[in-house]
């Protein structure tokens, strides 16, 4: 569970980092693959989030609804993530 919890808020904190730049649309027309592949990250994030909202139970999130599954999730969002980031260089 630790490790599930630990891998989301590294996701959070990138996310947040490159919703606020993505958001430009100077970035989105000189990087539209990029911003394709946040866009669907930032969607698949916020459909977690909105069903975090709903049940917020940490074991409901991260343990007893398929964990591995979310920690799976969670790191290919950040590899993607990464990949955002590094483009932006």
């Amino acid at each position: 569970m630790f490790e599930v919890i630990e891998t989301w808020q590294v996701v959070q904190r990138k996310w947040l980092y490159l919703l606020s730049i993505f958001s430009s649309e100077d970035i989105k027309s000189a990087l539209p693959e990029e911003n394709k592949s946040f866009n669907k990250i930032d969607t698949a994030y916020r459909k977690i989030m909105a069903d975090v909202q709903k049940n917020p139970n940490i074991l409901a999130c991260c343990v007893k609804n398929e964990s591995e599954k979310r920690l799976e999730e969670l790191t290919e969002f950040s590899h993607k993530l990464d990949k955002c980031e590094k483009s932006l260089t």
